[in-house]
């Protein structure tokens, strides 16, 4: 089932993180609890978290990170 792009509403493949026409993002994760939801969401559906600009920049920051070390993504516990 194709993902429809809020902003333009392009039908995109479901694994898709932007608009293949608009580049716009179709996913975010909350900064609070990590759960994946759509670009569009004000609030996390598990934890009640109100969503910004901030969770939407983390989750393709993820992505992004997946993509380029061909792992998924794993923050660092503390740095010395």
């Amino acid at each position: 089932m194709p993902v429809e792009c809020p902003k333009c509403n392009a039908p995109n493949p479901q694994d898709a993180g932007f608009c293949m026409k608009s580049g716009s993002p179709l996913k975010a994760a909350c900064p609070n609890c990590g759960t994946e939801l759509s670009s569009e969401a004000q609030f996390c559906f598990k934890c009640g978290n109100r969503i910004g600009e901030a969770a939407k920049a983390v989750h393709h920051q993820r992505d992004f990170q997946t993509r380029l070390m061909g792992r998924p993504f794993q923050p660092v516990a503390r740095i010395l």
